[in-house]
């Protein structure tokens, strides 16, 4: 079967985490944690990269997240130094 994709995903989460688009290496792509699964799907290999993809529970869903912008050290110093100020003003 020339389109169909072996895709491994994490189970609660539906994060594709591998896929193989070539038959003669299916079985091959294994289970890298006891939360994934591996299913075949009746489509080709996506242009984009793995990490826009999650597995729905019936078909690859193009879902990019931006990742989140996580605060530095000193910015969050500043947020807690400015929450400590105004709780000590009366």
């Amino acid at each position: 079967m020339a389109n169909e994709l072996e895709v491994r995903y994490i189970v609660a989460t539906g994060v594709v985490t591998g896929w193989c688009g070539d038959p003669d290496q299916f079985g091959n792509l294994g289970r890298g944690r006891d939360e994934e699964a591996i299913v075949y799907l009746n489509t080709g290999v996506p242009e984009k990269s793995i990490d826009h993809y999650r597995y729905d529970g019936l078909k690859l869903v193009d879902d990019l997240v931006a990742p989140a912008i996580v605060p530095t050290i000193k910015e969050e110093l500043a947020d807690l130094k400015a929450r400590v100020e105004a709780l000590e003003k009366p």
